[in-house]
């Protein structure tokens, strides 16, 4: 039965199809996996195997030393919201498991309340979608003032942490979890400033104010998430900051052009100049050799990011393990996507396979330990 449901889950989830996988242990609790057919193995990627990636020895930031060996004159580096890292969809108020709710899931990176999952905790997690997508889609494609719309929700938020009765219905989804003490209101207001901060910075001179603007719009999530599970952990909590910070990445890097047409440029300034990649080029139908070679370093940075954060899988155990290595799947698979697309961001929609989520879930069940004690 569980096996059954993960499946339709997985289906129901979205992505392209991929070809039929192979999966094979190497040796006791290591799995690696090659496709039969279909989109490029995780070697094939760039990535190595799963327990490459996963490895925190990759830098985060590498120096521009080596960042100037990229490929077209310059080689790649060995190393490297929403629910953070989702996916822009409509402006519609949403309350949880509505069927325009479902069909903004589905087209997420990474499975957001797994069937599988137990009823409270998927509740919980739909609830926090709801809430998430909401903001995002005000910040992203509200008509009118969207700051003052922004606020609204945020004066929402206060008043149903503060024993209020809110008005929106996503909001309202969020008071059985608040009213047991399961939630906190800072993290949901961080993801409201992210929102309006974007109706006023839409550059980013270098990454690390990029990495500053995830801690509101990225992170967040991350932490509720925690609090769902019961995990109060500071290590754990910076763990998770690491994976919502790469979630948000590899979301930004799959819509370089929409976010251009948009008027919002997330790629750094200072890595775009690095690269001789001028902002006209974010429009292109098709990614010059230049803006591959940046895509290629900034999906990098975004892997090291996923890849140093898995060590949060040994915080959680049963459930929460299992519900939190959906979504690192998802940017796992959503990574071997952007790098099978060569940098090549442009020119069609670049997606996680249903396959290569699954095998990055198996594997990170397998291959990932707990912590003793």
């Amino acid at each position: 039965m569980l096996v059954r449901e993960l499946v339709a889950d997985l289906v129901e989830h979205g992505g392209q199809p991929a070809g039929h996988h192979r999966f094979q242990f190497v040796k006791p609790g290591h799995l690696i996996w090659s496709h039969v057919s279909g989109s490029p193995s995780v070697a094939g990627s760039g990535l190595g195997s799963p327990r490459d990636i996963l490895s925190p020895l990759w830098p985060l930031v590498p120096s521009r030393s080596h960042r100037n060996s990229l490929s077209g004159g310059r080689s790649r580096p060995s190393g490297g919201a929403t629910l953070a890292g989702m996916r822009a969809t409509s402006g519609v108020r949403h309350a949880p498991d509505t069927s325009g709710l479902r069909e903004k899931r589905r087209a997420e990176n990474f499975p957001v309340a797994l069937r599988v999952l137990p009823e409270q905790l998927r509740a919980d997690l739909v609830a926090v979608y709801s809430v998430a997508r909401t903001v995002d889609d005000l910040g992203d494609e509200a008509e009118g003032d969207r700051v003052a719309q922004l606020e609204a929700f945020s004066s929402e938020l206060s008043a149903a942490f503060g024993n209020g009765e809110p008005e929106d219905p996503a909001v309202r989804g969020l008071l059985p979890a608040i009213r047991a003490g399961r939630l906190t209101e800072e993290p949901f207001q961080r993801l409201v400033q992210a929102n309006i901060q974007d109706q006023r910075v839409h550059r980013y001179p270098v990454f690390a104010d990029l990495l500053a603007y995830c801690r509101l719009s990225a992170d967040p999530v991350g932490r509720i998430v925690l609090d769902l599970l019961g995990v109060a952990d500071p290590a754990a909590a910076g763990l998770s900051d690491r994976i919502c910070t790469g979630l948000q990445l590899v979301e930004h890097w799959q819509d370089v052009g929409e976010d251009y047409r948009n008027g919002r440029i997330y790629l750094p300034q200072e890595d775009l100049a690095e690269f001789g990649v001028a902002e006209e080029e974010l429009g292109a139908a098709h990614a010059s050799p230049r803006l591959k070679a940046l895509m290629r370093w900034e999906t990098g940075r975004a892997a090291a990011l996923l890849g140093s954060g898995a060590d949060l899988l040994g915080y959680l155990s049963g459930w929460g393990r299992f519900a939190v290595s959906g979504f690192l799947a998802g940017g796992l698979a959503t990574v071997d996507a952007l790098r099978a697309s060569g940098g090549d961001v442009l020119s069609a929609p670049v997606r996680p396979s249903r396959a290569g989520l699954l095998s990055w879930l198996g594997w990170l069940q397998v291959g990932t330990r707990r912590r003793s004690g």
